[in-house]
């Protein structure tokens, strides 16, 4: 093999490691780029919050109807027992009033019950999403580290190799070069290839 066969075998080789390396960094530049997967889980903890809020803004309407119909019942009691109501017909209307707010009153204390269930099987569904989503960042954390500590090993071994291919290409002829350049584009970024037993060792 002469010099100029083995320095281009050589660039050949250097850049076939330079182009793995350059795939190898793009693809953990994309997985750092890629966070669909937290921010599904962030989709849902907003939706699971949004439920919940909607459940309890409902539970604090019936509590604000509650507190206004216990106090509305107090005061028909009130007037009822106080004696000063001797209209036997107003008196009626009075225990008529009573006894609807006290159903009222029970219809809406039941509803309350069942939204405080509601709410309550939400929050437990929003903190297991929470929870889940913490350890999702958790091990994000760890994942991005061990990344980009990985990057960064590869560029070193980058700046490594262009250095050396630096070398390389000033012990090769401009014409030789050129050829090179031209098979490297055409062939798919193979120029140069071993022969071994009479056979290329790209294509066989």
């Amino acid at each position: 093999m002469s010099d100029s066969t083995f320095h281009l075998y050589q660039l050949q080789k250097l850049d076939i490691s330079l182009s793995s390396i350059k795939l190898k960094i793009s693809a953990i530049r994309s997985r750092i780029n890629d966070r669909s997967y937290l921010h599904s889980v962030v989709m849902e903890l907003d939706k699971a919050n949004s439920n919940l809020n909607e459940q309890l803004y409902e539970s604090d309407a019936i509590e604000a109807k509650l507190s206004a119909k216990r106090i509305k019942l107090s005061q028909s009691e009130s007037s009822l027992y106080s004696g000063k109501i001797q209209n036997p017909k107003e008196l009626q209307d009075l225990q008529t009033e009573i006894s609807s707010l006290r159903k009222g009153i029970s219809n809406l204390e039941d509803s309350q019950i069942e939204y405080w269930e509601k709410i309550e099987a939400l929050t437990i569904v929003k903190n297991q999403i929470n929870d889940k989503l913490e350890k999702i960042k958790a091990e994000d954390s760890v994942a991005l580290q061990k990344m980009e500590s990985e990057r960064s090993q590869l560029l070193v071994e980058q700046e490594r190799l262009l250095l050396e291919k630096k070398g390389v290409i000033s012990q090769v002829s401009p014409a030789f070069l050129a050829i090179y350049d031209k098979l490297i584009i055409n062939k798919n970024g193979i120029a140069v290839s071993e022969i071994a037993d009479e056979c290329c060792g790209s294509c066989g």
